[in-house]
């Protein structure tokens, strides 16, 4: 019995002590960028969460593990000028999610009403609805996003479409076909040296 209760000291010395299991709600493992949270679509003993902020926007970068690959970023705005938000008043924020989809990225933005609850312990922020949500290329390249939906459904923001390209093969900088189609693009179509390849993309931000 005393291995056992030291094991589950440890274990929740563990928990108390891993930056990256940041909260729990349920069984969904959930971030927080800065004042907003949002659920991971990893689990956290996969990835590995780096925080960090300039004079503008909070930042958490999600690493695997596995390989160090940068797969999310998260950037929240932050209160605007001098005067911070008090408690029990609301205000927006804008919270970019950026997915690092090699070799396209692809950032969500989220226009968020938060309200700030006066507590004894200080003060808690909530989510209390997404006004509005779009999302864009954010990497550079010669990619272009069609059939474009961005969907919000109470606290999460759905995005869907094709990521396209057309590939000149007579052209020998840049990326090659082999590579696109390692990565998902198909050839939908060709004309002379010029492919046009596309790969759909699907995602959900989810809030808390």
């Amino acid at each position: 019995m005393k291995k056992i209760s030291l094991l589950l000291a440890l274990l929740i010395i563990m928990s108390v002590f891993n930056t990256n299991v940041l909260a729990y709600e349920g069984e969904k493992e959930v971030i927080k960028v800065g004042e907003i949270s949002v659920v991971s679509p990893y689990r956290l003993k996969e990835v590995e969460v780096k925080h960090y902020e300039d004079n503008n926007f909070y930042y958490a970068d999600v690493y695997s593990l596995k390989d160090n690959k940068l797969l999310i970023t998260y950037k929240e705005e932050k209160p605007q000028g001098i005067t911070l938000m008090k408690c029990g008043e609301e205000s927006i924020r804008d919270l970019f999610t950026t997915y690092h989809d090699n070799p396209v990225d692809i950032t969500v933005r989220a226009e968020c009403v938060v309200y700030d609850e006066c507590g004894s312990t200080g003060t808690t922020m909530h989510l209390i609805k997404i006004n509005s949500a779009d999302h864009y290329i954010s990497s550079s390249g010669k990619f272009t996003l069609n059939n474009k939906k961005s969907t919000i459904s109470e606290n999460r923001v759905q995005i869907s479409g094709t990521q396209e390209i057309d590939y000149d093969i007579s052209v020998t900088a840049g990326l090659s076909i082999s590579f696109l189609q390692s990565v998902g693009f198909s050839i939908e179509s060709q004309i002379g040296t010029v492919y046009h390849l596309r790969r759909t993309y699907n995602h959900t931000v989810e809030f808390r």
